[in-house]
């Protein structure tokens, strides 16, 4: 009796146990799919990161800096994790625009993105000098937020860098 019920047992696991390797090959068959189009979805991204830079430009030519603030945010979101070096060349950008606005959220907004970019880049230190500059009181809801998940992040991997 236990010799069945152990032969029935053991049949029932290889069954999921096979279920589950064709799901995992399906699965890493799909990424690598997906992995052998990362060149097409490259250019895609620099194209739609050139027409940007295109828009900003002409924004900042026509001295539109509302609008080219806003263009900004989109390609430093664009960059953040793509090229530390022009996410790093838009947040100051971003910083200058703000700055030329004299606008207080903007400019907290601007320095919140060079906090994350320097801490995406590991420089723990300058980003918590960059947002420990900051004063909470003067933003809103979301700007206080993005604020203190970027400072907390940064808390974060500094300590499990020093781990």
């Amino acid at each position: 009796m236990f010799r069945k019920i152990f032969i029935i047992i053991l049949l029932s696991n290889f069954s999921l146990l096979t279920f589950a390797s064709n799901e995992t090959e399906k699965l890493l068959k799909e990424l690598d799919d997906h992995l052998s189009k990362k060149e097409k979805f490259h250019e895609i991204k620099k194209e739609r990161i050139r027409n940007l830079t295109t828009d900003l430009n002409d924004k900042l030519n026509s001295n539109e800096l509302n609008p080219a603030f806003d263009i900004c945010i989109s390609i430093l979101n664009e960059n953040e994790s793509f090229s530390y070096d022009s996410a790093f060349k838009y947040v100051n950008k971003l910083n200058s625009i703000a700055l030329k606005l004299k606008d207080p959220e903007k400019i907290s907004l601007s320095k919140i993105k060079m906090g994350f970019t320097l801490l995406s880049s590991g420089m723990f230190k300058e980003s918590l000098d960059t947002l420990k500059s900051l004063n909470s009181l003067y933003m809103n809801e979301n700007l206080k937020k993005e604020f203190y998940n970027v400072i907390a992040r940064t808390y974060y991997d500094l300590a499990d860098y020093n781990n």
